[in-house]
């Protein structure tokens, strides 16, 4: 569970956990780009099946209760339900491909702005 505020993943650290939404709401920072989450889905998959760092903040902004699954969890429970492991690889890929696209965007606007400046 969390509390409203709670920072609950912080980019740059190891992802050893996924998280299923229950109830509540976290909202995932991403650069720039901010995405509201809710009862029904999850993050924290991106770190656990790529075995790299967290890329982004995940903070709760309502009270939130969650079910949680760490490495081993993860992967005995997707051995059994291949059907599961296939949607949340997808959406994995989805939401790096998202985020891979909106700091190109971040990039190019500060590049942009450079120019405009002169510098």
């Amino acid at each position: 569970s969390a509390s409203p505020g709670e920072r609950l993943i912080r980019r740059g650290d190891r992802g050893e956990t996924m998280f299923f939404i229950i109830s509540g709401t976290v909202e995932v920072v991403v650069g720039k780009n901010k995405i509201p989450l809710g009862p029904g889905e999850l993050f924290g998959e991106m770190a656990l099946l790529t075995h790299s760092r967290r890329a982004a903040d995940v903070t709760a902004i309502e009270y939130c209760r969650f079910l949680a699954l760490d490495h081993s969890e993860f992967h005995h429970f997707t051995a059994k339900h291949p059907n599961v492991r296939a949607y949340i690889e997808r959406l994995a890929a989805e939401r790096a491909e998202k985020n891979r696209q909106q700091m190109q965007v971040e990039g190019n606007g500060g590049l942009a702005a450079a120019i405009v400046q002169g510098k």
